[in-house]
């Protein structure tokens, strides 16, 4: 958060400060061109000549690699920590650096599976007690490797005072963070707003200040919650100022946060099948449609499909991937990485119906789950979705012999018929060989 004054203390508005634009662009380009893990100076300035330069760092939310089968992963955000408040705990870290982690079968783990370095830790804390400020410190997170190859990512803390760089002693102040919100929450409410952000404010005489004289702005909290009613996650961040009153100095001090809506993904899958009444040897081809009717995007989606008992497996598309159990049982997997609201993926898989009898059934099923980020375990697959990701054909009849050929496994009709006509034959054979024996 930029903050600025004019001689005397009186606040700058923010439309004084500028920008250098020559830095914004090159971070800019930075991004563009997924330049992560880097670092470039963005300088504020007024309009006497003051001017600050602060440091930002690219970074991913999330992996920045593919999923890797049988390992775990770990992502972590950066985040700022006013010295003023303490030192820092596994609490504070796994909170505001939002460390999330998962299984190796892609499946999320406990936070405190996630093991913290404590050399980077005790160096960090260190700092704090000197009471640093504008450096920065590694933190570096590790999975346990309880369900597979332990993952590891580092996350960078800034240290600064309790409030920007315009703190004064004797002056009351406030901090906060930005955050985000789940529209399927509901309603942000102002409790929630100071929990999410974690505010913190100090009085006059640098005694912590108590959250009862900290008030969100109404207007931007009504802002807020229109956009969460009308499931509007496309709109950027929304600005929520908190503002406090010093009970001892009645000044009126402001924190201003952004607060990002989050959508909600309903994915469905849905098959059908080009031929419901098949005969043995034909190709049937079964057709799967991904679509994600919800307002945000799909992530990590593994779909498997078993080829049908009575069929064999011919070919899928090339984003299929071919496989077989250790019993023989054949199966294709897809991944999408992503699915964008509003979007659909169309997945094919064609296998050869085997010989069988009439009345047969071969029915497929897709399983699938999403959020992945690694090849999950059949166990942690379902058939979502109801009937709609499931077809189903019925062999019409079993395949008749030609006249001269050789009968088949599985035609059974032919067969019985050919027995008869051996049968008859046989009969004529000895009926004959008993009226050459009477004469």
């Amino acid at each position: 958060m930029v903050e600025a004054y004019y001689p005397g203390g009186i606040d700058m508005p923010l439309t004084d400060v500028s920008i250098n634009t020559s830095e914004l662009a090159d971070i800019n380009d930075a991004i563009q061109a997924g330049a992560r893990d880097t670092t470039w100076p963005l300088t504020f300035s007024t309009p006497d000549g003051t001017s600050t330069t602060v440091h930002v760092t690219l970074y991913d939310n999330g992996p920045a690699l593919p999923p890797v089968p049988g390992q775990e992963q770990v992502v972590g955000n950066n985040f700022a920590w006013g010295v003023t408040t303490g030192p820092l705990d596994a609490t504070h870290i796994y909170h505001l650096g939002n460390a999330q982690a998962t299984s190796a079968l892609g499946l999320p783990m406990a936070q405190n599976t996630i093991d913290i370095d404590s050399a980077d830790l005790l160096a960090l804390n260190d700092a704090i007690t000197a009471e640093e400020q504008g450096t920065t410190y590694p933190l570096t997170l590790t999975t346990d490797g309880s369900t597979g190859t332990p993952a590891t990512t580092t996350i960078y803390v800034t240290l600064y005072h309790e409030g920007p760089g315009g703190y004064t002693a004797g002056d009351p102040h406030i901090v906060a963070n930005n955050f985000s919100w789940h529209i399927t929450a509901g309603n942000l409410t102002e409790a929630d707003a100071e929990l999410r952000s974690l505010v913190l404010a100090s009085a006059s005489d640098s005694t912590q200040g108590d959250l009862a004289h900290v008030v969100a702005d109404t207007t931007h909290m009504s802002a807020i919650n229109a956009a969460v009613q009308a499931a509007d996650i496309s709109a950027p961040p929304f600005p929520l100022t908190f503002t406090y009153t010093c009970p001892i100095s009645a000044q009126d001090v402001q924190a201003t946060v952004l607060v990002t809506l989050l959508g909600e993904s309903d994915l469905q899958i849905d098959k059908q099948v080009d031929n419901i009444n098949p005969l043995p040897g034909d190709i049937i081809t079964y057709t799967l449609v991904a679509t994600n009717n919800g307002n945000a995007q799909v992530g990590g989606l593994w779909i498997k499909d078993y080829v049908p008992d009575n069929t064999t497996f011919v070919s899928c598309d090339t984003t299929g991937i071919y496989g077989a159990t250790l019993t023989g049982k054949e199966f294709v997997n897809w991944y999408i990485a992503a699915l964008a609201p509003g979007a659909t993926q169309t997945l094919t898989l064609t296998v050869k119906v085997s010989e069988c009898q009439s009345g047969t059934g071969i029915r497929n099923t897709a399983y699938w789950e999403d959020g992945l980020s690694g090849i999950p375990a059949d166990s942690t697959l379902d058939p979502q979705g109801g009937a709609s990701n499931s077809a189903e054909s019925i062999v019409a009849a079993a395949k008749t012999l030609d006249t001269g050929g050789i009968p088949q496994m599985g035609d059974m009709m032919s067969l019985v018929n050919l027995g008869v006509l051996v049968m008859l034959a046989l009969t004529l054979v000895l009926v004959s060989r008993r009226r050459m024996n009477k004469d």
